[in-house]
This record gives structure tokens, C-alpha cells and sequence, in this order.
């Protein structure tokens, strides 16, 4: 019964998850360090990904925007 219960909390903290990787990937690209902001908004979106909700991954999105337009990728 134990497992089971942290699994449902498991997938109930998933989403929460991914939220925070895109809000430290922001975070993290605000202090100037593209390739980690990189790294932890790919992470959050691979989050949304498994959870089939890729529509709320905005911040990450963004982040990788930016990171991109930062190190000079404009296509």
C-alpha cells in the first residue's frame, strides 16, 4: 500500500516539477547561464512531455527562446 501511495503522489508532484525546472531554467538564464537555463527548461518540457500537457510549458518555451536569441541563433 506504501508504493502505491507514493506513486499517486509521484504523478500528483510531477506537474509542480516541471513548473519549478522552468522557473529555475528562468531564473538561471536571468543570472546569464545560457547552457544551464538550456539544460533545465529542455528538462521541463521533456516533464510536460510524460505528462501529455505540453501546452503549459510557456516559461520554458520562452527560456529557450531567449537562450537561443542570446547566443545568436536567430533562424
Amino acid at each position: 500500500m506504501c508504493a502505491l501511495a507514493e506513486s499517486a503522489s509521484a504523478e500528483h508532484l510531477a506537474p509542480l516539477h516541471a513548473r519549478a525546472l522552468a522557473a529555475h531554467a528562468w531564473l538561471t538564464h536571468i543570472r546569464g547561464d545560457y547552457q544551464r537555463a538550456r539544460l533545465l527548461a529542455e528538462q521541463s518540457l521533456a516533464g510536460w512531455r510524460q505528462l501529455d500537457q505540453i501546452g503549459n510549458s510557456p516559461v520554458a518555451l520562452n527560456v529557450l527562446a531567449f537562450v537561443a536569441r542570446q547566443e545568436g541563433d536567430l533562424a
